[in-house]
């Protein structure tokens, strides 16, 4: 069944390389980037607070999230706030990117379940 999701396009990842990439690949460069490099590189200079929310604000302004539309900004925002919490307070990117790899996975099981 899962085989011929897939190969029918039934979800937004629509092949496996595609769902590979949203569970691994795009969470991966987003929080080395958003929360690793902007994140902690700005914290030293501004404080702990405001670069949580600078990164979180420059993450909802990446295209693809900004044309998903007004309802779904305050959930991307609280995304990246949340991730970059999550990246101070345990000192380290992996639980961020863990809840990153499962917030984009949680989408494509809902499709193939309903």
């Amino acid at each position: 069944m899962l085989f011929n999701a897939w190969q029918v396009g039934a979800w937004p990842g629509a092949t496996v390389a595609g769902l590979l990439a949203n569970v691994l690949l795009w969470p991966f460069l987003e929080e080395v980037f958003f929360r690793g490099y902007l994140g902690l590189g700005l914290r030293p200079v501004v404080g702990h607070w405001p670069s949580i929310i600078v990164q979180a604000v420059l993450f909802l302004a990446m295209p693809w999230h900004w044309s998903q539309g007004p309802t779904a900004w305050l959930s991307i925002l609280a995304f990246g706030l949340l991730t970059g919490w999550l990246t101070v307070a345990k000192r380290s990117l992996w639980p961020a990117l863990g809840a990153h790899a499962f917030a984009n996975l949680m989408p494509e099981v809902l499709l193939l379940l309903a």
